[in-house]
């Protein structure tokens, strides 16, 4: 459980400096929405356990308990979320 946790507070992380990597123009958006993309899916894989998804809560909760800070990403991730969830509803492995 606890490497599930660590991934999801690494893909945190990564969305954020790939979010910071964007706004300077240092990747291009096919590459940006790509990796996005990747990491959501990984993301959402991690907390398809039940156990996982239980000591994750949600955003804010895993933000406060695992010290999760100087990320930027968090409320564009919320975002980035719920749209990845509608492009991805009613697919297979999506």
């Amino acid at each position: 459980m606890y490497d599930s946790l660590a991934e999801i507070y690494s893909i945190i992380v990564t969305l954020d400096a790939l979010e910071k990597a964007f706004l300077k123009d240092s990747i291009s958006e096919s590459d940006y929405t790509e990796t996005c993309n990747r990491l959501l899916k990984q993301y959402k894989s991690n907390l398809t356990d039940e156990n996982v998804a239980k000591a994750f809560g949600d955003l804010e909760r895993f933000k406060r308990q695992w010290d999760v800070s100087g990320t930027t990403v968090l409320p564009k991730m919320k975002r980035l979320i719920a749209v990845y969830r509608l492009k991805h509803q009613g697919r297979p492995n999506g």
